[in-house]
Order: structure tokens, then C-alpha cells, then sequence
């Protein structure tokens, strides 16, 4: 791997491990970067890996870690993962998106994507704007510029606006495609992980001193919707519903002088009535 940072033993993913058992499992990673993360997933156990990145110079270094490292278990698809998620059926038991929701214009869509394509855990972790910590440096507020309420599927943030300044002109730039992105406060993130049916959020490596703005790592599961009644009750109530509606239309039928010859419904049971002669059959 080139770079200095040491994401094969990265601390967030062995976070990851202690909170999840990941043998077995499907994961979708977002902004595989070089692989190492990659690497470590399939190392975990992990089933299936879909790894997607949209930068094609990243890419091509996943393909290269893929060869050297001989991953059979890992998907490396080219691709802008917003669009990925919002075209693709599939739905995985674990998400990993680390270093890409603060690249985000629409940052709250990335989080209600991953919601609909993750099934289990998400792992996350991400920049926040912090005004009181980001005030303090210069540099920062030259970057951010603008506040914008916003409002997304029902949930109502403000969007901080990230300047790259020409940050997206370096060669070791790997940030998001448009010039600048939007920031989420600390606030913001919690309550939009809640909003998009994530619970038992926890939070580890929280850093506001990063030199690159404040930063945290959350890790939650997906809202399990459970019914209310159990599947045999479901199967009974249903039944007894049907067969008030059968009676009701019936007793219509029949106090109105009606002649019907046939009533097909869009369910497995067929309701037949006749006039002069009445048969039902369910």
C-alpha cells in the first residue's frame, strides 16, 4: 500500500470485528481507496465484499492489491456509489463507509441509500463541522462559507459548505467529484442515523482535534420492523377479514336485487355469486 496510513490494522475495523460477527456475511464498502480495508473484510471472514470506487486511479490500485493479495472473495466495481445504490437491488448485511459521507453534496441521501441497502450494521466514520472548533483556524474559514437548511425524506439538517479550494487539484486528491461538498454537524449525523431506522448507535474514536476538522466514528444497526402479531395470528386475521368482506358484499348483493355472474378478487380465492340459485366458493 502506498501512503502513510496503516489501514491494515486499522483500529475501526478491528472495532468492527469486536461488535460484529462478520464470517459469513455480505458487506458493501464505499471508497475501497487502495483495498486495505478490503483486504481486512475478506480476512474477517466476510462472504462477499463489493467494494466501489469511483476515482479510476484508486480503482486500478484495488485491482493491483487484488492480484498481489489474491482476493477471491472481493467485487471491486468502478462506479459512483450514490448512483450504485440508488440503481442496485441487492441488500447487505453489513456497510462500511469510512472517509466519504463529509464528500458528499447531499450527504442525509448517502446515510437513506445506505439505510435501504443495509439489512445490519453500518460502520461509519466522518468529519463533522464543529463552528466553535472550526472558527478557530483560518484555513477553515476560508472553506466554510455557507449554511443551508435543507430537508430530505422528512428530516430537517443544515448543510455546511466544504470549499475544496484547490484541494481537488492536487494529485493525491481523492475527495468527491463536484468542487465543493457539505458537512453535517455532530448532531446532525445522530439524529439522521435515527431518522433512517439505524438504532444502538455507539461512537468511538471521537477526535475534534483532527487536523482536518472534527472527527468520529459511529457504528449501528438497522431497525428490525417487526409485525404485531405473530404469522399464524396474521394468517387467522386475514382470513376473518375476508370473510367479513365476502358476507358484507353478499348480504349488498342480495338487499339490492343485484345479478352477478362472476367476481374475480387479486388473491388465491375466487368469490362466485349467482343470483336465482347463490354459490360461493373460497
Amino acid at each position: 500500500m502506498t501512503g502513510s496510513a496503516d489501514l491494515c490494522n486499522d483500529g475501526r475495523l478491528k472495532w468492527l470485528g469486536e461488535e460484529v460477527d462478520i464470517r459469513g456475511k455480505s458487506v458493501i464498502e464505499l471508497g475501497p481507496l487502495e483495498g486495505a480495508h478490503s483486504y481486512v473484510l475478506e480476512q474477517m471472514g466476510a462472504a462477499r465484499v463489493t467494494a466501489v470506487e469511483a476515482n479510476s486511479q484508486a480503482y486500478l490500485k484495488c485491482l493491483i492489491t487484488k492480484e498481489l493479495l489474491r482476493l477471491q472473495r472481493v467485487d471491486f466495481v468502478l462506479a459512483d456509489f450514490m448512483e450504485y445504490l440508488r440503481q442496485t437491488d441487492a441488500v447487505f448485511d453489513i456497510a462500511v463507509a469510512c472517509g466519504v459521507l463529509y464528500h458528499m453534496a447531499n450527504p442525509v441521501e448517502l446515510i437513506s441509500l445506505l439505510a435501504k441497502r443495509c439489512r445490519g450494521h453500518l460502520l461509519l466514520w466522518t468529519h463533522y463541522f464543529d463552528g466553535a472548533v472550526l472558527g478557530k483556524d483560518p484555513a477553515f474559514k476560508l472553506r466554510f462559507t455557507k449554511e443551508t437548511g435543507a430537508t430530505h425524506e422528512g428530516f430537517e439538517h443544515v448543510l455546511h459548505r466544504s470549499n475544496y479550494v484547490h484541494a481537488d487539484k492536487w494529485s493525491g486528491f481523492c475527495g468527491g467529484s463536484a468542487a465543493y461538498a457539505n458537512w453535517l454537524s455532530r448532531e446532525d449525523v445522530l439524529n439522521c442515523l435515527t431518522h433512517f431506522g439505524f438504532e444502538g448507535v455507539k461512537v468511538r474514536f471521537d477526535d475534534p482535534s483532527h487536523p482536518n476538522g472534527p472527527a468520529f466514528a459511529l457504528m449501528a444497526k438497522k431497525k428490525v420492523m417487526r409485525s404485531r402479531f405473530p404469522e399464524s395470528e396474521k394468517r387467522l386475521l386475514f382470513a376473518y377479514r375476508r370473510t367479513l368482506f365476502l358476507q358484507a358484499h353478499i348480504y349488498h348483493l342480495r338487499y339490492f336485487g343485484a345479478h352477478l355472474t362472476t367476481l374475480n378478487r387479486d388473491c388465491p380465492a375466487c368469490l362466485s355469486v349467482q343470483e336465482q340459485g347463490t354459490w360461493v366458493t373460497l
